[in-house]
Formats: C-alpha cells, sequence, structure tokens
C-alpha cells in the first residue's frame, strides 16, 4: 500500500474503541511470556554453576517451555488459591518436576526475577514504540515531499501573519518525534541491563555466574550496583516520561489538524470511515477521531503522573508497592501504542484542499487581515474598517499589485487615516518562488529528514536484531 492513500484507507486495529482507551491486558497476561525467558536464563547459569547437574537442566527447560506454549495456547496460569502470577508459575512447574523445583530460584529473589521480567517487557515496548514511530515519521516525510509546493497562511496568535509552506509542518512534526525516538533509544541502554541481585549472591556459598543469564537473554550487561537493582525503579519513570512527552506532541499536532478540520477553516478532511457517528444527530459524523486523538495523546501525563505518586513513598527494600505501578504502567504502554497507531492510520487518510489553503496564504489576503487590524488600532469600528480596506484590496487585485507596492498618496485616496506606518503592517514576501530562500531551506530540511530517518532506520534493525528472537507479542485484552 502506498504510504499516502486517502482512497482506501486502513483503520487501527482498536478503532472500535476510539471513545475511550482501550483496555489493557492484565499485567499478569503481559508478564508471563517474560517469566519463562528469564527462568530459562536462570536455569542455564545453575547448570553452569554446578547447583544442577546438566540432564537436571534439560529437564527443567523442557518444563518451562512446555508452560510457555501452554501461555501462547491462552491457558491460564493463576487459579483462584495462588497469589500472584509467581506463584502460579512455581506451582505449575512443581507439578511438571516434582522436587526438583525446589532448586529452581537458587541465587535469585522474587524481586529480582520480577524486575528481569520488566525490564524485557519495556525492552520490547521501547523497540515496538521505535518501530511505530518510525513508520509515522515516513508519513509524515512523504506529506511533506508530496505538498511541497502548497502554501498555507502561518498563524500566531491565532491571526494570520504571513505565507508558508505546508511541508513546514509535517518536518516540524517529523523532527519532534525524531527527539522523541533518540530519548527511547537512549533509554533502551539502561533498560537493557540484568539486576546483579548481590543481595542473593552473598547468601550462597560460591557465587554464581549472573553474566551467564545477562547473554542468554541479549541484556548488554548487569546493573552496576547489585544492591541497588530493587529500588532502582528510575527506568520506569524514565520510559513514562517519554511517552508523555510522545503524547505531548502527537496531541498538539492533532489539534492543529482538528483546527484546519472545521469549517471556518475546511483545509483537511478525513475519508468517511474515519467519521463517527454522533449520538445526538444519527447520520452526522464530525471530527471525533481528531478529538480523540488530541485528547487521548495529551492524557498520557495523567499516567506519569499516576507512576510518580506511586513511587515517591517507595522505600528502600523490595516493596508492594512495585506490583501497583506495574498496573499503571501496563495501561500507559498500552496506549502510548494505540495513539502512535491512531495517527499512523490518520496521517496518510489525510484529504488537503490545497487550493484553498493556498487561496487563504495569499499575501494579499494577509495584508487585508494587516490592513484592517491598523484601522481597528486607529479607533474605527470593524465593520467600518473591512468596508474601506475591501475597495483598496479590489483596486490592488485588478492592477496586479501588492498592498505593500502602492505610494503613500495611494493609500489616502481610500481614507487619510493610513499614514507612513502603514507599511508596518503590510509585507512583501520575496522569500518564496522557485528559487527563493525559503524553498532552499525546505529542500535541504527534507534532505535532512530523509538522512535521519534512513540513519535512526537501521539503528533500530540493528536494536531490534539484537533482542529479535527473544520478542514477546503483547496479548490482546480478548487472549
Amino acid at each position: 500500500m502506498d504510504l499516502l492513500d486517502n482512497e482506501n484507507p486502513q483503520l487501527p486495529s482498536r478503532f472500535s474503541q476510539i471513545r475511550r482507551f482501550p483496555q489493557a491486558p492484565s499485567i499478569d497476561k503481559v508478564l508471563a511470556p517474560y517469566q519463562v525467558l528469564s527462568s530459562i536464563g536462570h536455569v542455564k547459569m545453575l547448570a553452569a554453576g554446578g547447583v544442577v547437574h546438566a540432564e537436571v537442566a534439560d529437564r527443567m527447560i523442557g518444563a518451562l517451555r512446555e508452560i510457555g506454549d501452554e501461555i501462547a495456547s491462552g491457558t491460564g496460569l493463576v487459579l483462584d488459591d495462588d497469589l500472584d502470577i509467581y506463584s502460579a508459575f512455581m506451582r505449575r512447574f512443581a507439578e511438571k518436576v516434582g522436587t526438583i523445583s525446589e532448586r529452581f530460584n537458587v541465587g535469585r529473589t522474587y524481586e529480582t526475577w520480577l524486575l528481569t521480567d520488566v525490564r524485557l517487557w519495556l525492552r520490547d515496548a521501547i523497540v515496538h514504540t521505535l518501530k511505530r514511530m518510525i513508520s509515522v515519521r515516513k508519513h509524515l516525510i512523504k506529506l511533506a515531499v508530496t505538498h511541497e509546493e502548497v502554501m498555507m497562511p502561518a498563524y500566531a496568535h491565532m491571526q494570520p501573519k504571513r505565507r508558508e509552506m505546508l511541508s513546514f509542518f509535517f518536518l516540524a512534526a517529523d523532527s519532534r518525534l525524531r527527539q522523541d525516538g533518540e530519548r527511547y533509544k537512549n533509554l533502551f541502554s539502561g533498560v537493557n541491563l540484568l539486576p546483579s541481585d548481590l543481595d542473593s549472591q552473598i547468601l550462597l556459598n560460591q557465587p554464581l555466574d549472573r553474566s551467564i543469564v545477562a547473554s542468554s537473554l541479549a541484556f548488554d550487561g548487569l546493573t552496576v550496583n547489585g544492591f541497588e537493582s530493587i529500588p532502582d525503579l528510575d527506568f520506569l519513570i524514565e520510559f513514562s516520561s517519554c511517552a508523555a512527552i510522545v503524547g505531548i506532541h502527537l496531541s498538539q499536532m492533532a489539534g492543529e489538524l482538528l483546527l484546519w478540520a472545521t469549517q471556518e477553516f475546511g483545509f483537511v478532511r478525513l475519508p468517511r470511515v474515519f467519521a463517527l457517528e454522533n449520538d445526538f444527530f444519527p447520520g452526522r459524523k464530525s471530527t471525533q477521531t481528531l478529538e480523540v486523538l488530541r485528547a487521548k495523546s495529551g492524557s498520557l501525563g495523567v499516567k506519569l503522573a499516576e507512576i510518580l505518586n506511586q513511587l515517591k513513598g517507595l522505600p528502600f527494600g523490595a516493596s508492594h508497592e512495585t506490583n501497583e505501578v506495574l498496573v499503571a504502567l501496563n495501561d500507559l504502554v498500552y496506549n502510548l501504542d494505540f495513539v502512535l497507531e491512531l495517527t499512523e492510520a490518520i496521517l496518510p487518510a489525510l484529504m488537503f484542499d490545497t487550493k484553498k489553503m493556498s487561496d487563504a496564504s495569499d499575501l494579499d489576503m494577509l495584508n487585508r487581515a494587516n490592513a484592517i487590524e491598523y484601522l481597528i488600532e486607529k479607533g474605527f469600528a470593524p465593520d467600518r474598517a473591512v468596508s474601506l480596506v475591501d475597495p483598496l484590496a479590489e483596486y490592488c487585485r485588478k492592477r496586479k499589485r501588492s498592498m505593500s507596492d502602492l505610494a503613500p498618496g495611494e493609500w489616502a485616496e481610500f481614507s487619510p487615516a493610513f499614514d507612513h506606518d502603514i507599511y508596518k503592517y503590510v509585507s512583501h514576501d520575496d522569500t518564496l518562488g522557485n528559487n527563493g530562500p525559503r524553498y532552499e531551506v525546505m529542500n535541504q530540511a527534507l534532505a535532512n529528514g530523509g538522512q535521519l530517518l534512513a540513519s535512526d532506520e537501521a539503528q533500530l534493525v540493528a536494536i531490534s536484531d539484537k533482542v529479535k528472537s527473544l520478542t514477546v507479542e503483547v496479548p490482546s485484552p480478548t487472549e
């Protein structure tokens, strides 16, 4: 499918839930596959350290893979008598291997197991988020290239001030997402570390080599201070903060598009398949899709605030609050993907009325508004100011001249109120045209945007390849 396709738009998979944030799958379902992965790595370490014989390790790993198959098939592990997903996992593991399960958690604590799984989960979430963002950026660059000849009015304080190129809007949005991607790439290196868990290691006669677990799970290494592994949850805050910033950027872009989609502007519209039925006026379509994108993207910051509030009183040691934080984090991860998926679907479906945008950005149309504002500041009533400026605009149109080219005497013919300072209000834009400086800047920006996108995509491929064999698909809410 072409990147820009408003003839056959593709709706997001969760479009039916667009009026609210989709319900994320339970944290138990999300973490279950990672329990298997981290446990296989742990058993390999136990075998290397002589805690279990090789044949016992093979039996353990076989049982773990069977549990993984059960999870993948949708079989739930948690029963009514289980405290949580980890006690359920241990019960099911003991059912399969018998008494040898007693050696299973030698050298790791419950908290280390949990945080290892969380780091695996967020590692996947970062990679998936970066893939979504690359896709959105491809659409933005394509829109910028497609509309590089389109002019639009640029506004300041909701007043038209000058002509601008539509491409710059998309390039600006791409630049912001590129910075968001840099934040997530920097965060990846901090997340992709295995908790050292020195607390459990010092209880062993012979400490185990946790670098074996790190290598097995494609971690880049171990956390530096093993005693800090449990209380150090900064990476959760950083992920949530990055998500909130992405949400702000998407919300601001959606707000601009929503304004352009109003009848007053009429610059852009979406295919009818994106329009939602109005509950109070059946048959009337609305711009709710863009409203939802604006509102829901901005709401990601609410989850950040919730996570910060839950962590603010967390003691230095292990605490139950860690589990509570994961529920809010799960909602944030799932719905960050939701708003990116929605943006990914909306951008190629946008239909621009480029003639209306170009007409609205006509230099003398902008100068007309500035001349009216000039007279109003001189004390004229708005309707009187309009009646004086409209004949002047017609005068320029017939003579194919710009208001900025008129002599002082010509201004005075329409009203003596026009003084020499009128030239501060009207302008002659000579930065456009096929050889104008603004075109040169735009062409350079397009080239830079394409190069940076290609570079970022290559970096993402390298990151993805590192963890590809361990990537877990996120379950849907109905699974």
